[in-house]
Parts: C-alpha cells; structure tokens; sequence
C-alpha cells in the first residue's frame, strides 16, 4: 500500500541546527509518498529469529549473540532475497547469530532474544520492541518505507526519551529537538551549530525513566536524524539509499545501563586498542612548523621551561611539494638525524598524511598507483582528479584490501626515519571548489562495487585502517598511533579522532566538551579538541582555560593556523606559563587514571570521559548537563569555559564528594559554587587544583604518579594512591 506522505529527505546542502529545524522545503515539505511494507503475507521460523513477508517487501528479525537483535528490511513486491551482510561498521566478521524463542499472539508475533522482545503487528507490519521488563525502547509509528531508492524509518517519541550520540556533533550533547544530517564535510571554521561536519556516526542512545538502550542504523550513506524537530512526536530516520542493494538494516541494542549498551556497541563495532603510553602525553602542533632547526628549538624551550610533552606534530610543508611520504630537501634535508635529535629529548614525531597524491609522471609513488591502478575514478575507468594541496591529485580506492596494504607499505619511508604516527586530514574526502568530490565517482570495493555516495562517509575510516595495518605490519613490536579528521562507525577500531579546524573562541571551548562527550558515546573514547581553537588568536586567558579544560581529556594536542600568532604554552607571558606548566603537569600526574580508564575501555567498551548522568539516569539536571565530564569511574572534572569567571557552578551527581586540592566535602544531588581563579588572581599556583574544579566521588582511591618530562624518561617504582572516605570500588592498569 502507499504509506503517509513524508516528504523525500533534504540530504543535501548545510546547514544550521535552527534553520534545519525552521525548513519549509525540508523532509516533510516535498510531499512525496513513500512505499510503507503494507500487510503481512505471513512468516516463516528460524532459530535465530523471524523473516516476515508483506505486500511491498520483508523484515528479517534476527538475534545477534551478546548484542541484542538486527532488523533488516527489504523493499519489493516479490518476495526479497536477504543476502549475506557487508559492513564496514561491524567489521569483517559478521556478528553472529544469536538464538531466538517466537511465538503468536493473535495478529502480533512475538520474537524473544537477548533480553529484548519484538513485537511484529501484522496488520499493517509495525515493529515494537522492549525489554524483557517492558520498556518501550523503539516503537513504529509509520514504520520503515522507500521512494526512488531512498528510505524512510519513523518512530514514535515517547515523551520523556533523552537522546544522545551521533557523534562529534557540534551542539549540546542532547540531540532533542534537532536535526542532525550525516555527510562528512570539511568544514573549516565551524561554528556551534554547523552541521553536517567531519564524521558520521549513525548511533544514539535513547535514555527514559532511567533505562538506556542503543539503535545502530548499519548505512554508510548519506543520512539524517530528527529529533521530533520536523515532525513532533517523532524521531525518523532518512537515508539516501540503502546498503547491500538498498536494504535498511538496524540494531536494537538493550541496556539497562548506559555501560550495558555501550558494551554489546563496542563488542559489534569494535574497540580501541590500548595506545601507546606516550600517546597520551601532551602534543604540540601548529601549521607549520619548519624548517628542521625550528623543531629542534621547539623540543629545547619545552625541556628548558620544564614544561612536559611527548609529541610534535609536523603539518604538511615538511613535504617535498606536498607529496605524501617525502620531505623537503631544503626544509628536512636529514629527516632521520632529525627524528634521532627529537627522540634524544624524548619526543616522538607524528607527521601528517592527506589521500589526495600528486600527479607527477616523475614520482614513483604516483607511477606505482597507477599501475596498480589503486586509483577511484570516473564512470569510464580514468582515474578520478581532484584539486587539493598539490594541485591536481588522484585518491587511493581504500575500499580495495590490496590498495589499503599498498598504502600501509608506503609509510616505510616515514617509520624508517623515525616517524611514530600519522595524522590523516583532508580524508572526507575534501577536494577545493566543491568539498568533495563527485558523486558518480567510482569504488571497485571487492565485490562490493559503489559510487561515491557509498563510500564517502567510510573514506577516512578505510584509510585510517589502511594506516593502523601499515604501521602494525611494518613495526609489530609497537602499538600503532594515528589520527583522522574523518570517521564513521568502528573508526575506534583504527583511530582517534580530533574535532577538526575549530575557531579561537569561548564558545568552541564550551562546545568542545559536548562533541568530545558525544565521541565517546559513540564508541569512539579517544578524542580532542585543537586547544585554543585552529582558526583564530586566543587570548591568554582563553588558551590557560583550555589547556585546563583538556588536561584530563582524552586527546591533549594544541594546534593553530598558519599565520596566527605563535601558541606554546610560554607565548602569553610568566604568569601563563607558570599557570600552563602546571596544566600539563597535571595531565602527566594523573596518567596512572587516565591510563586505567583507556584499560577499561577495551575490557568494557566505556568511555574514557564519561557525562556526569553516566550512573544516574533518573538525575533530569544531570541528564542536561554537558560542560563536566567524569574520567574513570570517580574524578568529575569542571572546567571554567566563560570569559572573565573566578569561580563556577558545578553540579555533583548524589552521593558524596570531595574537592581534590582543598578535601572540601560536598553532599551531590546538587549544584554548588566554587572559587576557580584564572592564572593572575590563583596566587602562584603550580596545581592547576585552584582554577580547575576537580571532585573525587567519596570512597575513591585515586593513583597519580611522579611528574615525568616525558612518558618513560624514566622508570616510576613509587605509585601514589590517595584514598577518599566512603564505600565505592576502584581500579588501577599499570
């Protein structure tokens, strides 16, 4: 039958969050009919589940072992054919399938597997499902449909539902009453707001009446959520077209508990694996630095201030004319010597590498690429050209194993130098004059043939890959370091992600809290923020605060913008540096904690900075508050984001907690007011405790270790635990 008229999906274009949700000619306006599945025509039984036929297609219900169930809908008057899945998400094994107990209630067949029970209407198909107890957790109201290829997923809101997730979005961490469209897009100079931007994760949380789950749409194409901002009452789902032929495929996860769900997420997308220690150190960047000599300056102001740090970064004029896995002879003429300087006063070099290679008939990457022929390209078979940093350039096909493992071999040239880790930019893909490059580009996939409008969102995830194996390959004996400005979901499998070419702002320093938050609930718990802002000139003041801000943050890197003013922690004068130093040596104090909290991530999938509502959903003030962050299980962190504050509001989730610093108690369950100075009015302190509010939850036993230059200067036999009063449980990965 013809479904309800739902307009086909705005998917194109940018776009803000108010004008998204303003749109007169949006989703819903274009009053195009989609195809609904209609009644059923009856079912069949399998022991993982149900495959349920009906007028315009089928859904195959299926339960997938320690996860929860997968729904897969496909579109035909005929009888659809449910192919064997492939997924970049879930990774190159399919999950496995689960047992399932089905049984008939009158028109409603019931599915029961992995603590959740679907409930199929027949008449016409609808699919609810709960939890064993009965909590709604997702609920059809028009149901799954499609129209000219694209698809439609429309569900009821209950009122009440709390919705987190999707990613780095650039907006508070709660996604209700918005729409959040998945393209990834260079977007340089964002602002809050902005969307769509780097990275497309197409997962949220749904939280109500303090029971969690988790909803995975498996579709790598162009998509966006609402968040009851088109359509009251209502949260859709609108993709371009479908994977696997045109298939809409989801996972309904189960929790009760934030930590529950993100488990069985992480366990079907995979987790990080623990980083190289020093990869957690302090990083320090800017576009550029060069030449040679400069580095070298670089490495022995850090030493002389005294001033902690393990990584420079190295933007791209250390290359020979913008060339991937060169260096230019005039600016690094002995790269390695280089490299073994740095190494001399403990730091590592993470040099950055764009997709886009330079056509040059004289370079003997490009020459070997095409006759590889590892190149995308047009409908004809010519590879595709796209205009980035070197001028006219052709993208590797990383969608092809046999390319990612031709790139991976590449970086000998950076590993045998010296080189520890790379940093992919520009890997949307980004081409000047249009963002991206052209839809009808083409991907051959291994048997997974597609345009570019598949692969665009899983580009910088399948070359972050083709780096991870690379560089695990080339030095098995070390655990691989790389970054991606792009992702889609499983990125953490390869990657950490960094918010991308933010502005020297109070309000992207607020904003980068949610959008580090929103990563981690995502899946993806290794993340920052370019400190200061990339766009821009901070003020002292800003770049003390947010060096603050992200001294316990995942990702602890300070980047800028070609032409700004220079941005070390010396640059803004004694009383900043003083105030700066201690920030970073704050970090290396606590890197016992934050080591501990990546440790559980691999065991667990959580977060390594969680939202302050993690254990307490039935908290309605904590639920919407997203300028604090808890690392580990028991430090809540409360950064000063607002120009000119001495002190600020923080809200304790309940129980009892004590201020590190002072050992001032405070009862939780409300919001309290502390002093937190900025560096000219903190009498000299070389904690960073007084401007930077810290609570530990009572019970607590918090490690910390001796401050170090750089992570294995020297070997630390001494562990410090300081012990908090009350019952709670603790743990520590050395």
């Amino acid at each position: 039958m013809l479904g309800v008229a739902i307009g086909g999906p705005a998917l194109t274009g940018q776009t803000t969050a108010t004008s998204v949700a303003q749109q007169s000619s949006g989703l819903l306006a274009q009053q195009a009919a989609y195809t609904f599945l209609g009644d059923s025509r009856g079912y069949d039984r399998a022991p993982t589940g149900i495959m349920l036929r009906a007028e315009h297609g089928a859904v195959l219900v299926e339960a997938i072992a320690g996860i929860g169930v997968r729904i897969r809908v496909r579109f035909s008057d005929g009888v659809p054919v449910f192919p064997a899945t492939h997924s970049l998400a879930t990774g190159d094994t399919a999950p496995r399938l689960g047992s399932a107990v089905v049984r008939q209630a009158g028109d409603t067949i019931l599915v029961y597997a992995e603590g959740l029970v679907v409930r199929a209407a027949q008449h016409p198909v609808r699919l609810t499902v709960t939890d064993t107890a009965g909590h709604v957790l997702l609920a059809e109201s028009s149901g799954a449909g499609a129209w000219q290829g694209r698809l439609a997923h429309v569900l009821s809101d209950p009122p009440g539902t709390r919705y987190y997730g999707l990613g780095e979005q650039p907006m508070p961490l709660l996604r209700n009453g918005s729409v959040f469209p998945l393209w990834n897009t260079d977007r340089f100079g964002y602002r809050p707001g902005d969307m769509p931007i780097y990275s497309s994760i197409p997962f949220y949380l749904g939280v109500r009446d303090g029971i969690a789950h988790g909803i995975l749409y498996d579709n790598p194409f162009r998509a966006e959520f609402d968040y009851s901002a088109r359509m009251r009452s209502s949260v859709s789902y609108m993709a371009e077209a479908g994977i696997d032929g045109g298939e809409l495929r989801y996972y309904v996860i189960p929790g009760p508990s934030l930590d529950s769900a993100l488990a069985r997420y992480t366990r079907v997308t995979g987790r990080t694996a623990l980083p190289p220690r020093w990869s957690l150190g302090y990083h320090q960047s800017r576009y550029s630095y060069y030449p040679d000599t400069m580095v070298e300056n670089l490495s022995r102001e850090f030493r002389r201030r005294d001033i902690p740090a393990d990584v420079i970064h190295l933007d791209i004029h250390y290359m020979n004319g913008y060339r991937d896995f060169t260096f230019d002879p005039e600016r690094f003429p002995q790269p390695k010597r280089l490299m073994d300087t740095l190494a001399a006063h403990g730091f590592k070099v993470v040099t950055i590498v764009d997709p886009g290679l330079k056509v040059d008939s004289a370079w003997s990457v490009y020459r070997d690429g095409l006759t590889r022929g590892a190149y995308v390209t047009t409908p004809d078979g010519a590879p595709y050209i796209a205009i980035v940093w070197p001028g006219r350039s052709v993208l590797p096909d990383f969608s092809r194993a046999s390319v990612r493992d031709w790139w991976g071999a590449q970086h000998q040239a950076l590993v045998d130098v010296g080189v520890r880790g790379v940093w992919n930019d520009m890997n949307e893909p980004a081409s000047f004059g249009g963002q991206t490059i052209s839809d009808v580009v083409q991907f051959q996939g291994d048997g997974h043939s597609g345009t570019h409008l598949e692969y665009h969102n899983q580009y910088g995830t399948l070359m972050a890959r083709a780096a991870f194996e690379g560089f695990h390959r080339l030095r098995p004996d070390r655990r691989p370091f790389i970054i991606t400005r792009a992702g889609y979901a499983g990125v953490q499998r390869y990657a950490t992600i960094w918010t991308g070419d933010n502005n020297s702002t109070w309000d992207h320093l607020r904003i980068s809290l949610p959008m580090i938050l929103g990563l981690g609930l995502s899946g993806i718990p290794f993340a920052g923020s370019d400190i200061g802002g990339f766009n821009g000139a901070p003020s002292a003041e800003l770049y003390s605060r947010w060096l603050q801000a992200a001294a316990l943050v995942p990702f602890m890197r300070t980047h800028a913008m070609i032409g700004t003013p220079r941005r070390e922690p010396w640059s803004y004068g004694p009383e900043h540096e003083r105030a700066n130093r201690a920030a970073i040596r704050l970090r290396y104090r606590m890197m016992p904690a934050l080591y501990t909290a990546y440790f559980q991530h691999t065991q667990q999938g959580s977060p390594v900075v969680k939202p302050i509502f993690w254990n307490t959903l039935t908290d309605s003030v904590g639920l919407g508050t997203d300028d604090e962050f808890i690392l580990g299980d028991h430090l809540l962190v409360a950064p000063v984001v607002d120009s000119g504050a001495r002190s600020r509001a923080v809200y304790l989730p309940a129980g009892r907690w004590y201020r590190m610093g002072s050992g001032e108690a405070y009862a939780g369950g409300q919001r309290v007011t502390v002093q937190a100075p900025d560096a000219l009015n903190d009498g000299g302190d070389t904690t960073s405790l007084r401007g930077l509010p810290i609570f530990v939850r009572a019970g607590a036993v918090i490690p910390s270790q001796a401050v170090v230059s750089y992570e294995g200067q020297r070997r630390l036999d001494t562990l410090s635990l300081d012990i908090y009063p009350g019952p709670a449980k603790s743990e520590l990965y050395e």
